[in-house]
């Protein structure tokens, strides 16, 4: 076996790289069958895998079953076990409410994560600290007493139900499984500085009996120390330098962001040092993107003028991040966005409704696909089609401005397996709009009086819509059917996008605080805030600490 390092410095476009060259070039040497990828998230792996190659212009073949996430490829190896964070939640928290824990979505092998360390179950913080124990191979005696206790009670409810936990799904691999499921000639570890020791251990395992092994990521971006992440387990045991690559051009990051960040990030000692370049006006013999980074006199707290800034760029076309270290440092600001009826969101994080307020949904409707619905018409003006009809006439509520007491569900409950059904006459809602709206409901409904549908909503979809309503009030419809230029979010939840101007605010949590005075908090904090400032194509702001004396005064530098 052969071990290769691939270095992707931010924005120097690993991914790319490897889904339109070395792929490639792999599967046309053993055959899609034969290589496999894995990724921090199954939708990494499954872009790498859907690109084209550069030099034949045709899709990548790899075999589908290769393609996922080190846990998904283990949990299918292994015939699918039942997990407990997913199957069993609710019977682990009825026998031990004292230590319950959140569970995982059915089907969810993803690592998204949307803040460092928030458990939301008492029980979440012991599992936690047991998994990260586990994923850095910590002798168990050296475990905390509270969690040794937990591993018990969790051990022997496995063992009743007869199922597996997550990190199970490694461990049981790189005992009973030596060879990777269809024996693959090579293996593509994308996001490798965001894998643990004991997930690289399992990999290297699986190498050992392939051709190849090439490791893809940034030792620099190890952001996910919170889940036993380590950088050393990407970089040790050393090889050899001509095993090594680091890509040289960034395609993001301007000159002054770049040098800047350099500061930062060579603060840290043990780490692979790699020269890349800035960004190039037209690549490759354009001049270097000079950049900007503005020192601002407002923290978190206060992001009035921050706020005023961000609409601006986005008028004039520009991609805004706003960026913390902590979810709650976005409170204020999500607060204003909404109050001012600014659009926003994070598309790297979905499932988050309050980064996500115009796409958040609540009966399978968004409150911006309700009002989008209920604002536009079908072929027949001013008649909806039957599909627009039933995404705002099911949210509204029964009376003699509503709809039609018992016989309006009824209809509803029909067109809706009439549109599952795929039958006729979906064009036009014309001739049964009074057969589900009362008879003084009609005209304002066709006049599209959004003071009627606010008035006649149901209770709970009366809050989420009035945002959306704002949004479209002062930006119009655009505003509400266009992707927010504007995205909010930690640090942590945007690694791996970019935006044209990014604001980033320099606190840590009091507990990062805490970690700050050793030396591998210290550059744990540098590496976040690294990630974070090398979002930036064009502009970078360094807003000011908000957090009081004695953090106030010495932790700031560690952007600033």
């Amino acid at each position: 076996m052969e071990e290769f390092r691939i270095f992707g410095p931010p924005g120097t476009g690993k991914t790319s790289r490897l889904a339109t060259r070395d792929v490639p070039r792999a599967v046309d040497r053993f055959g899609p069958e034969k290589v496999m990828i894995t990724s921090f998230t199954r939708a990494a792996a499954a872009e790498i895998a859907s690109k084209k190659s550069r030099e034949t212009g045709l899709p990548i073949e790899v075999a589908e079953q290769n393609v996922g996430t080190l846990h998904s490829i283990c949990y299918h190896a292994m015939g699918q076990p039942k997990i407990v964070e997913v199957d069993y939640v609710k019977e682990w928290n009825d026998k031990h409410p004292a230590l319950a824990v959140t569970g995982h979505k059915s089907g969810s092998f993803d690592n998204a994560i949307d803040d460092a360390g928030t458990p939301t179950e008492q029980g979440d913080t012991q599992l936690s600290l047991m998994n990260i124990y586990r994923n850095k191979i910590i002798p168990e005696s050296m475990w905390h007493m509270s969690v040794q206790q937990f591993k018990l009670k969790w051990e022997a409810f496995k063992k009743d139900i007869d199922a597996v936990d997550f990190t199970d799904l490694i461990e049981n691999a790189i005992n009973d499984l030596p060879y990777a499921p269809g024996s693959p000639e090579v293996l593509f570890v994308d996001e490798a500085q965001d894998f643990t020791r004991l997930q690289l251990k399992l990999a290297r395992n699986w190498g050992m009996e392939m051709k190849w092994i090439v490791l893809v990521g940034d030792d620099d971006q190890t952001i996910y120390r919170f889940t036993g992440a380590d950088p050393y387990a990407f970089l040790l045991p050393p090889v050899a330098d001509n095993r090594k690559t680091v890509l040289k051009q960034s395609y993001r990051i301007p000159q002054c962001v770049l040098e800047r960040s350099k500061k930062l990030i060579e603060q840290i000692n043990d780490r692979e040092p790699k020269q890349y370049m800035a960004r190039r006006e037209h690549y490759p013999d354009g001049p270097t993107v000079a950049g900007q980074i503005n020192e601002r006199d407002f923290g978190y707290n206060k992001p009035e003028t921050m706020i005023k800034e961000a609409v601006d760029y986005a008028a004039a076309g520009k991609e805004v991040m706003i960026l913390t270290s902590c979810s709650y440092m976005l409170n204020q600001t999500k607060h204003e966005l909404k109050l001012n009826g600014i659009p926003f969101g994070n598309p790297y994080r979905t499932t988050r409704g309050d980064w996500n307020p115009l796409s958040s949904k609540t009966g399978g409707v968004s409150a911006k696909d309700l009002l989008i619905n209920f604002k536009s018409s079908g072929p027949q003006e001013p008649y909806w089609n039957v599909p627009q009809f039933i995404n705002w006439v099911q949210f509204v509520k029964t009376g003699p401005n509503g709809t039609i007491r018992n016989k309006a569900k009824k209809f509803i409950k029909a067109l809706k397996q009439a549109v599952k059904d795929n039958q006729p006459g979906l064009h036009s809602s014309k001739n049964m709009i009074d057969k589900i709206l009362s008879p003084d409901a009609i005209t304002p409904a066709l006049d599209r009086n959004v003071d009627w549908l606010v008035d006649n909503l149901v209770k709970s979809r009366i809050t989420s819509i009035q945002y959306p309503i704002k949004v479209f009030d002062k930006f119009g419809m655009e505003a509400i059917v266009e992707p927010p230029k504007i995205t909010i979010g930690t640090i942590h939840s945007v690694k791996g996008a970019e935006a044209d101007v990014v604001y980033l605010f320099p606190d840590i949590s009091w507990q990062a605080t805490k970690e700050y005075d050793t030396q591998v908090g210290r550059d744990s904090i540098h590496r976040v805030f690294y990630v974070g400032m090398t979002r930036t194509k064009e502009i970078l702001n360094l807003g000011e600490a908000a957090s009081s004396s004695p953090y106030k005064q010495n932790k700031p530098s560690v952007v600033l």
